[in-house]
């Protein structure tokens, strides 16, 4: 599977975190994991990618061109970043929990 779309898999999660009540990230965060979608950096190699990085992807992701704008709400790529890290360490921390490890 292609890095790019791995990365678009993994933005169904991320922009749960960008408007959605925490209830409803929950919601679409556990369907994710229950059908095999990435619910972590790590999920789709990127787990040693540094801020910058992360950033020139939420630019890519939020061209004017992309259908990202057509979710609800303003997107910006800061928006977009926070989304991704906040997605990452939900994701990080129920892995851990699973492993037992919390």
């Amino acid at each position: 599977m292609s890095c790019l779309f791995s990365f678009v898999r993994f933005l169904t999660v991320v922009l749960q975190f960008t408007d959605a009540s925490p209830h409803e990230s929950a919601e679409v965060f556990s369907f994710c994991e229950e059908i095999g979608l990435p619910t972590t950096l790590a999920d789709i190699g990127l787990e040693n990618t540094d801020r910058n990085q992360l950033m020139k992807a939420a630019q890519k992701a939020c061209d004017p061109a992309e259908a990202i704008h057509h979710e609800v709400g303003i997107i910006t790529p800061e928006k977009i970043l926070n989304a991704m890290i906040a997605a990452d360490a939900m994701g990080e921390l129920k892995k851990k929990n699973k492993r037992g490890l919390l």
